[in-house]
């Protein structure tokens, strides 16, 4: 069945050899030999329609193979240049955003009214908004491309979770919210990257407290 792999190979090692076999029974004569040298024939054909089907499958297979090996490396140059041209646009659209909030920081004390100040703080809002968008797909880019290594140390779980408590506290407050967090007994020691952890809870604190 090795032979079958590739079907002319196949055919160019049976037929001479059942050929042969056939030729001699019938050099023999008599009905015996020549009944014999039917089923050689019958048989001939059978592995022949074995053979050319057993091909194809291993055919089929193969071509199958190649083509899922080739979709995979499309797939993952995609995400490559995905993940470059991310951090791309990120990197060049944080700028213009880190000038409009300095700006935005100098017209806060021009502002007066009432309505000023509100359109203000709506301004902001979405300038923060905006730039931490951008900072996750930045944050994104950067794990899709391995240049982000997770260096786990032991740290206090409370030496993460207050300042991050303290951080969104008076934005939670703004909204009507309270927060606060058990971190557990203060010297509760985890093992992880203290700034990815970090950032990993900032995100999920942020959108709990906007939406």
């Amino acid at each position: 069945s090795g032979l079958c792999v590739y079907f002319p190979s196949f055919i160019a090692f049976v037929t001479p050899l059942l050929g042969l076999l056939t030729y001699s029974l019938v050099s023999l004569g008599g009905m015996e030999t020549a009944a014999l040298s039917a089923a050689v024939g019958a048989y001939y054909v059978m592995i022949v329609v074995f053979g050319r089907n057993y091909s194809r499958t291993i055919e089929a297979s193969l071509l199958s193979d190649l083509e899922n090996a080739r979709l995979l490396a499309l797939a993952e140059r995609a995400n490559r240049e995905k993940s470059t041209f991310l951090a791309a646009v990120s990197h060049d659209v944080r700028q213009p955003l880190y000038s409009l909030g300095l700006f935005l920081a100098a017209l806060k004390p021009q502002l007066t009214t009432p309505r000023q100040l509100e359109l203000f703080e709506q301004a902001a809002t979405a300038e923060l908004a905006i730039e931490e968008m951008f900072d996750t797909l930045l944050e994104m880019s950067r794990f899709d491309t391995g240049t982000v290594i997770a260096v786990p140390v032991h740290v206090r779980l409370s030496e993460i979770v207050a300042p991050i408590v303290g951080e969104f506290r008076a934005l939670a407050s703004a909204r009507g919210l309270s927060l606060s967090a058990d971190a557990g007994d203060p010297d509760d020691v985890v093992v992880t990257d203290p700034v990815l952890f970090g950032r990993v809870l900032r995100n999920l604190v942020s959108n709990a407290i906007k939406y």
